[in-house]
């Protein structure tokens, strides 16, 4: 925003263009308080050790530690720190409209031999800093690891 007295554009009319409300304008965000920080550190620690904790658990956590404080004050303090426990969701199995079905091409077919198909597998394993991707060939028949390899990628965090 330009100053008002620098400008030819008046405060309104540079809110309207930027789309904001001219009480936005004027508006001093107020400095967090210490308390609440606090329990964000606190809140921030409990969902690092173990992410599944809804705040439910949290609250109870935190009145183990000694802190009072309501669930409701919990939820909006996660919502604003874009946090939400992990769950299984519903309908994680229903099938994407969208996504070509193949058919299954041994159908048909009776494997009775070694050797006579193999398949191959694709993991993904995520790690605390990266992930990595296991692939095996195995026969069909024995269930035998005809070959096996790992490929990792590490984040490196870099602070400047």
């Amino acid at each position: 925003m330009i100053k008002p007295n620098k400008s030819k554009l008046s405060v309104t009319k540079q809110c309207e263009l930027l789309e904001i409300s001219r009480s936005a304008y004027y508006y001093n965000s107020l400095p967090e308080d210490e308390e609440e920080l606090k329990i964000k550190r606190m809140i921030d620690r409990i969902f690092i050790e173990h992410p599944f904790k809804g705040s439910h658990r949290i609250v109870d956590d935190l009145k183990a530690a000694g802190v009072e404080i309501g669930r409701d004050k919990v939820r909006c303090i996660m919502r604003k720190m874009s946090i939400e426990a992990i769950y299984p969701k519903k309908r994680l199995n229903t099938k994407n409209k969208a996504h070509r079905t193949y058919p299954y091409l041994l159908g048909c077919m009776e494997i009775t031999t070694v050797d006579q198909v193999w398949v191959n597998d694709i993991s993904y394993i995520p790690l605390r800093y990266g992930k990595s991707y296991l692939t095996a060939v195995m026969d069909w028949y024995s269930r035998y690891v005809l070959s096996h390899g790992s490929y990792q990628w590490i984040w490196i965090l870099v602070f400047v």
